[in-house]
């Protein structure tokens, strides 16, 4: 079992890695082993820089949103039991079995300035809706949303898991103690 997983780990990575020492294009039939040439190019690019702010800001933002959020909602579904619990569970879920091509698709259709549902809903509250697609300044918010509302639900199942598995002795002993269940 441990060589089956070291094998589907680390035999991508490698193939990733010598990979990398080719200029491959498969559609102009070129396949030429160029060495570091690829890693210079990479840190010799302007964009890098940027690029990796970027990343790390989306990163950052989505996760800052999803963890609190998943623990959240996690504690919550802990507190409902039986049949309502499955349902939200499977309805919380939902988002994280969608393809992320048609989450992408409506995405655009949802944030889409001119007709989309978002801007629509905020012009019913009085909120004026920024071009979460057009504008610089508020794509990445539109990414993160995105993403969050993706994502979310794999906190959720990672920590409502790790909740439905604490033991119940530490619970036990402590009502014992006198504390409370608040």
């Amino acid at each position: 079992m441990i060589v089956f997983l070291a094998a589907i780990i680390f035999v991508p990575i490698a193939m990733s890695l010598q990979a990398s020492f080719y200029d491959w294009q498969p559609a102009a039939g070129v396949n030429d082993f160029v060495g570091l040439k690829n890693y210079a190019d990479l840190f010799s690019d302007q964009r890098l820089p940027g690029d990796v702010i970027r990343t790390f800001q989306y990163v950052s933002g989505a996760l800052l949103i999803e963890l609190p959020v998943g623990l959240g909602i996690a504690l919550l579904l802990n507190s409902i039991a039986g049949r309502k619990q499955r349902l939200l569970l499977t309805a919380i879920l939902t988002p994280l079995m969608i393809c992320p091509v048609i989450v992408g698709v409506n995405a655009r259709q949802l944030l889409y300035y001119e007709i989309g549902a978002v801007r629509y809903l905020l012009d019913l509250v009085g909120i004026a809706s920024p071009r979460f697609l057009g504008d610089p300044h508020w794509v990445m918010v539109g990414l993160v949303l995105t993403d969050v509302w993706q994502y979310t639900p794999f906190i959720v199942l990672i920590m409502f898991t790790a909740i439905q598995t604490l033991p119940t002795e530490p619970y036990e002993a402590a009502v014992i103690d006198g504390a409370s269940r608040a």
